[in-house]
């Protein structure tokens, strides 16, 4: 789910928690909200009809994974059946604040070398695209060598076959939103985001399955709907794979373990929140260090992509103007 669209999922509940709180009618309530941003009005005005027929709150946003991820359906349903639907969406409005906010910290982080691939890549096709031909000969002569003819070869072919490729590769792995597991397992592993993307997973994944444990879900339904919540079709598999074992009684500490995603303290703060009974406690407390870590991560990574990036967008500007030049004076006749 993009962040856009957690965004209006969280004006959605912001909306809605003053409404119950009134004791509105919900059909009413949701009609009320058309026109404020956020959810489509058509989609409002169908959850309305259906709440209107008899559904509950939670059955209309399951009908509706695209829009209501998980565990968002979970956590209302568990308010419904206690009678306390609006501290349900209070929690819901803490889980989408702190998603927003989580892939808030990515997107800052991978703006600024996104730009800076963008300005490579088209300065390098640019000037292919402009570059005469016989003029590259010439800026490079003397001497007449070997060295010269590969420069040229690279700069008319390979280089632009590059930049097309690791564009290419930069869309499918970071900007495509399809859920292609190989994408998914590359972003993790991808060099410096890749632990963006761990600990985003890591966040999302504990913080829902905190929120679920403490609305009183038991635990094999409440890592099933936290699962989602990782944000990462690769790990979502992986944990699917290891449900099994939590429904056979293992431990949750040793069943949840993902080497090389989630971070080697997950384990043990676990096992010791198990024997002291209080997993809620450890999962919202690890959540909310992943997120701390997260934040203060993409921040330095920022801070560091910003002057590599502005170094290598200027040789490669340096370089497009130093041939430019030598394209003018050779047109001029005042080559050497």
């Amino acid at each position: 789910m993009s962040r856009s669209r957690r965004t209006d999922v969280l004006l959605f509940f912001t909306l809605l928690k003053p409404m119950l709180r009134r004791d509105l009618p919900l059909g009413e309530g949701l009609r009320a909200m058309r026109g404020d941003g956020g959810m489509p009005d058509d989609l409002l005005a169908s959850m309305a009809s259906e709440i209107d027929d008899g559904a509950a709150l939670s059955e209309a946003m399951e009908r509706r994974p695209e829009s209501f991820p998980a565990p968002l359906p979970a956590l209302v349903s568990l308010g419904e059946r206690t009678g306390d639907t609006a501290s349900a969406v209070e929690r819901c409005i803490d889980q989408s604040r702190r998603r927003v906010r989580a892939t808030g910290h990515v997107r800052a982080a991978l703006v600024y070398p996104g730009i800076c691939l963008a300005l490579v890549v088209g300065l390098v096709l640019l000037h292919i695209v402009l570059l005469p031909p016989g003029i590259l000969d010439q800026a490079l002569s003397p001497p007449r060598s070997v060295l010269r003819s590969m420069v040229s070869v690279a700069v008319r072919f390979v280089a632009p076959a590059g930049a097309a490729a690791m564009a290419t590769a930069v869309w499918l792995i970071f900007v495509r939103t399809a859920r292609v597991p190989w994408t998914h397992r590359a972003r993790l592993n991808a060099p410096a985001v890749g632990r963006l993307y761990r600990l985003s997973a890591a966040a999302g994944f504990t913080r829902a399955l905190g929120a679920l444990l403490a609305a009183g879900l038991p635990v094999d339904r409440a890592v099933l709907a936290a699962i989602p919540s990782a944000g990462n079709v690769w790990v979502e598999d992986q944990l699917r794979s290891k449900l099994l074992r939590v429904r056979d009684g293992q431990a949750l500490s040793r069943a949840l373990s993902l080497p090389g995603v989630f971070p080697p303290s997950l384990t043990w703060r676990l096992a010791v929140a198990e024997e002291k009974g209080a997993l809620p406690e450890a999962l919202q407390g690890a959540a909310s260090s992943y997120e701390q870590e997260l934040e203060v991560y993409s921040g330095r990574l920022a801070r560091l992509v910003e002057p590599a990036g502005m170094i290598a967008v200027g040789l490669l500007a340096m370089l497009v103007v130093w041939i430019g030049l030598g394209s003018v004076q050779t047109r001029l006749g005042v080559w050497p």
